[in-house]
């Protein structure tokens, strides 16, 4: 069994370490892998160990924000998210022992990042823009206001 111990005296260079090896295969098993924060920040990982369910772009969007309270359960989400080719923001990312972690993280090779013009978007059928709005949390009934939706979406 290949294992590796990450051990850190600050969260952010934990992170960075861990987010590089699960890049490499290691994960984070459930019920072996424990985040021990004191006196120094450190969890033990497992190669091709453990199951992740790989997310796609139809079910999350381009930027996701995790929070959770439970230390184990946002290390986990944030392998998911890793695995599924998403990338943590180390400057959003704020971690308590006692209080909730979040972070940040992107996909820039999310179909909901392309850009369109008004006039492609008009050129499209129906179904077709749907998903593009389904992609961007801007779906709505009305065709003119996904496109408005979307337009709005892409200048932020």
């Amino acid at each position: 069994m290949n294992t590796k111990t990450l051990t850190h005296n600050n969260p952010i260079s934990l992170f960075q370490e861990l987010v590089e090896s699960i890049k490499e295969g290691y994960r984070i098993v459930g019920n072996k892998s424990f985040l021990t924060t004191y006196p120094y920040f450190e969890i033990d990982l497992y190669y091709n160990e453990g199951e992740v369910t790989v997310l796609t772009d139809e079910e999350v969007l381009a930027t996701v924000q995790i929070v959770e309270y439970d230390k184990l359960k946002f290390l986990l989400a944030i392998q998911q998210h890793v695995v599924s080719g998403w990338e943590v923001d180390l400057k959003t990312l704020s971690f308590s022992e006692i209080g909730s972690k979040f972070v940040t993280m992107n996909k820039p090779s999310h179909e909901g990042n392309k850009q369109y013009t008004r006039e492609e978007m008009e050129e499209m059928g129906y179904e077709d823009l749907k998903r593009a709005a389904k992609l961007r949390g801007c779906f709505n009934k009305s065709r003119n206001q996904m496109i408005n939706n979307i337009l709005r979406y892409q200048a932020q």
